[in-house]
């Protein structure tokens, strides 16, 4: 039996994966923890580290699949291990429940937020039509969305990234577990709703009593939410303790390693080569502005421009890195892609090298196509499936026709070795690859042409904190080898600050602030600005508390 104090007890929890040849990947080895009523753990590591695999196993999910699942999970007094299916099913929902890391992915995009959240009350409670509307209502104002009763009738793409983190969240509450296991559930999110979504999830479970699982690969994100820590490292728990002992004075050499690799607003600025002379202007943008359309023929309604990029003007100066940042709906990406003509501006002008690229034709403009480049935030999605990451690279210098396939190889060869990647790996796809390496593949297709400009919009959003720090410090190397001019663009300023030599804040498509790196980060003069650098997660768990703290005096006061 589980201990009469904790509501979840994991023991001796083994995952193992069969793969191809008959061997098996043990994804968690011997893992052990407990969380009390009103608790709340945080589970962290890399990816790969086995957290995920044991959030499945928590709610029983990898049953049906090929994964061998031993050792005890005690939720509620009922082990998930040896349990029946019809138990296991019983469990989900009204006593252990899941808030998974894109909501996108987890939402019918056909029925409504509220019936979905309604349909999976009435499942497990048999409660009416009516009353599993109230109760669908119910949770949508727990999670502060308002006008609930109106919202209910919205569908996911209604609603922005952290809506729909909240829906997913009223969904879990819906039948009032015992546990809620959240996994990742921050990690597309920019650094203010990252900061609301955790701020919910404090509330909700000093509310509630409920006891909390927040699993993610970075230590600043679990630092103010959880009581205890639990570092896992290729499936065994490396370290545990409080969240103060093992972030504060950490003892093992990976989770100090981990703590080393976050970013972060208070470690020295890094060294800036100092230039000979003033750097000539490589781009200059003037008052560029960017509509889109909103509704349509096919909506009925009358369509009606509505500005992402609204006015901007800046110059780019050859060899310098211009950090970008802003939330959601800022512009910023709208912009990045205008840079490299991606996207035609409604108004204004973009020069690259003295030619305005605003209007350009394809055929005028192909000859500059190989100076300008662009870096993707998912690889995975940019990179093509039914193609060799070698071919991917190959790709720039096949359509530029100027080499033989021999000299192509080569080069593509020299490419992967200086991005990091395994010369003879030409021929593997890029489902074989991690996403730290599918994004090595990406900046090495960028650079294959020998850019002039490099755009990255958000590179590192959805890697963990270590294989962060290597694709950072990778663009760092890639630029002073190759002279590049970079524009980094991202949602966390604390990321910025380790790549970039001047920072543009924009909101609403505006560029709010615009300052070198020290001078930003040591003396922000707006206050949007201030307010994405009190959303940046901190290692230290009183530190976080505080800013919690601080955050709801002022949305009290608001």
């Amino acid at each position: 039996m589980s201990s009469p104090s904790a509501v979840l007890e994991v023991r001796g929890l083994g995952i193992d994966f069969p793969v191809r040849g008959g061997e098996v990947v043990g994804a968690v080895k011997d893992l052990s923890f407990s969380v009390r009523a009103g608790a709340a753990l945080g589970i962290v590591g890399q990816s790969g580290s086995g957290k995920s695999a044991t959030a499945l196993a928590l709610l029983g999910l990898h049953r049906g699949t090929p994964a061998r699942v031993s050792g005890q999970v005690w939720v509620d007094g009922v082990d998930v291990v040896a349990a029946s299916d019809a138990e296991v099913r019983a469990l989900r929902a009204s006593r252990i429940a899941m808030v998974f890391q894109d909501p996108l992915t987890a939402l019918d995009p056909f029925h409504t937020i509220g019936d979905q959240i309604a349909e999976v009350y009435r499942v497990h409670t048999k409660a009416s039509r009516a009353e599993a509307r109230a109760r669908a209502i119910e949770v949508l104002e727990q999670v502060r969305i308002a006008d609930a009763a109106r919202r209910y009738r919205a569908h996911p793409h209604e609603f922005s990234g952290g809506m729909r983190q909240r829906a997913l969240i009223a969904m879990a509450l819906a039948c009032r577990p015992k546990v809620l296991v959240a996994d990742e559930p921050t990690t597309a999110l920019d650094v203010t709703v990252q900061a609301q979504i955790l701020d919910l999830l404090d509330e909700v479970r000093a509310e509630t009593g409920m006891a909390l699982v927040l699993i993610s690969h970075d230590l600043g994100v679990v630092a103010g939410t959880a009581d205890e820590v639990v570092v896992m490292h290729e499936g065994v728990a490396v370290e545990r303790g409080t969240a103060e002992k093992v972030l504060l004075d950490p003892q093992d050499p990976y989770t100090q390693g981990l703590l080393a690799a976050m970013p972060r607003l208070d470690s020295p600025l890094p060294e800036r080569d100092a230039a000979a002379s003033e750097p000539e202007t490589l781009v200059r943008i003037e008052d560029v502005t960017k509509h889109y359309r909103r509704g349509g023929a096919l909506s009925g309604r009358r369509t009606e421009p509505v500005p992402a990029v609204d006015g901007v003007s800046l110059e780019l100066r050859a060899g310098e890195t211009l950090g970008v940042v802003g939330e959601s709906g800022s512009g910023k990406t709208t912009l990045a892609r205008m840079l490299v003509r991606l996207l035609e501006p409604s108004a204004g002008r973009v020069v690259f090298a003295g030619t305005d690229i605003s209007a350009l034709g394809e055929r005028r403009l192909r000859p500059l196509r190989r100076d300008l480049q662009m870096v993707f935030q998912d690889p995975l999605s940019s990179l093509n499936p039914r193609r060799s990451v070698g071919e991917i690279i190959a790709d720039p210098l096949r359509i530029a026709g100027e080499s033989s396939d021999a000299q192509i190889r080569a080069a593509v060869r020299e490419l992967m070795t200086k991005v990091g990647l395994d010369p003879k790996s030409y021929d593997r796809f890029p489902h074989e690859f991690s996403g730290g390496m599918r994004q090595r593949v990406g900046i090495a297709r960028a650079l294959a042409p020998r850019p002039r400009l490099l755009v990255c919009d958000e590179p590192v959003a959805s890697l963990d904190v270590s294989t962060q720090a290597v694709i950072l410090e990778l663009l760092r190397d890639v630029q002073r080898e190759y002279g590049l001019t970079v524009v980094f663009v991202a949602h966390d300023l604390a990321v910025v600050r380790q790549i970039a030599d001047r920072v543009a804040v924009m909101r609403f498509g505006r560029i709010v602030e615009l300052a070198d790196s020290g001078t930003l980060f040591s003396a922000p003069q707006h206050e949007y600005t201030r307010t994405l650098l009190d959303a940046v997660p901190v290692v230290d768990p009183v530190a976080a508390r505080e800013k919690r703290e601080r955050r709801r005096s002022a949305a009290a006061i608001a």
